[in-house]
């Protein structure tokens, strides 16, 4: 072989082994991405479950399905305590609140209200809610994820 076929057939060579080093790096990247979308969507499930319940079902239905909601979310919560969508318990609770209040059930829903102050402050200390405040805040949020905007 001449000079120049074996400069040619080095240089490929390098091309190849770099290309495969590269790839294999972006792969575990992206691997690691969707793992996460994977156990990111177990809690998300319950979650939109649970908003529809409480935003279109009578009111046992949706207690059914916000303290499914809570109970999954603590589970996961226990499992591993630094899941992101770990603090949203709050809103869950929130919701819980205003569901047993609609009931008639003022000692559960002060309970429910309670507990979501509590989960809300562990991410922001010193925070604290009306009942009105968390209310708003719960049909804030639900308006956002109906139109499209999250």
């Amino acid at each position: 072989m001449t000079r120049p076929v074996k400069l040619v057939v080095s240089f490929a060579l390098l091309g190849i082994i770099i290309g495969l080093a590269v790839g294999l790096a972006v792969a575990r990247l992206k691997a690691d991405d969707t793992n996460f979308l994977r156990v990111a969507s177990v809690g998300m499930t319950p979650s939109d479950f649970s908003s529809l319940q409480f935003e279109h079902a009578d009111g046992i239905h949706a207690r059914q399905a916000v303290i499914l909601e809570i109970n999954l979310l603590s589970d996961l919560n226990r499992l591993q305590p630094d899941r992101r969508d770990a603090w949203g318990i709050w809103l869950t609770y929130a919701r819980l609140g205003l569901v047993e209040k609609s009931l008639g059930n003022i000692t559960a829903s002060r309970e429910a209200f309670d507990q979501a102050e509590v989960w809300y402050g562990r991410r922001h200390p010193g925070h604290k809610f009306t009942d009105d405040e968390l209310k708003q805040s719960v049909k804030n949020l639900d308006q956002q994820l109906y139109s499209g905007r999250f």
